[in-house]
């Protein structure tokens, strides 16, 4: 790795689970992961989104973002929320022999303590467009999130996302790069290069 580099790893709902957060070693490395599961938390009655969503709004700000169509963008407003949480820890976690000892010994350590505490930023659009979803995001981060500057870099950040779904788009539809059926590695990154 790079230790003198500051890293943020950014996913998609289909990296909300415990032991991605439980496996993070690397102290330069945080993560933004869209939430998927509305899961209990320690010390409160309301589960993950309601307990975000009763928190009061911590300001607005303007983002650009992709349109539906995946080929322009549009102004968005979004109203933000945070707050910090903690989860209990479920006493069957998904991971083997193949997770590193380093990430063995911190998923130890915090499922002894038997919580995890992350910070949650909401993002609700306002003032959407007649006949458009408004936007919704609900991230999960390591990153500190103590006021609004914080929620609104950690929603910049995930916001970042969108670019490289136009990367993918322009690798799948301009380049067709799925029909190219190129088995070694060395041919595809030939091909994405061309």
């Amino acid at each position: 790795g790079l230790p003198d580099r500051k890293g943020i790893s950014i996913s998609d709902a289909e990296s909300d689970f415990y032991e991605l957060f439980l496996a993070k070693t690397a102290p330069n490395v945080d993560l933004i992961v869209r939430v998927h599961h509305d899961r209990s938390l320690l010390d409160s009655e309301f589960k993950l989104l309601a307990a975000v969503g009763q928190q009061p709004s911590c300001g607005c700000a303007f983002i650009e973002c992709l349109k539906a169509d995946k080929h322009n963008k549009r102004s968005v407003e979004l109203e933000l929320r945070f707050k910090k949480v903690y989860f209990p820890i479920p006493s069957v976690l998904k991971w083997g022999q193949s997770t590193p000892q380093s990430a063995q010994k911190r998923i130890k350590a915090i499922h002894e303590q038997g919580q995890l505490g992350l910070y949650v930023v909401q993002a609700k659009e306002i003032n959407a467009p007649v006949g458009v979803k408004p936007i919704e995001w609900t991230i999960l981060t390591t990153l500190t999130v103590n006021n609004y500057w914080d929620a609104l870099f950690a929603i910049q950040q995930y916001a970042i996302r969108w670019q490289i779904e136009i990367f993918h788009l322009a690798l799948k539809e301009g380049c067709a790069i799925e029909k190219l059926q190129l088995e070694q590695q060395e041919r595809l990154k030939k091909a994405i290069a061309i």
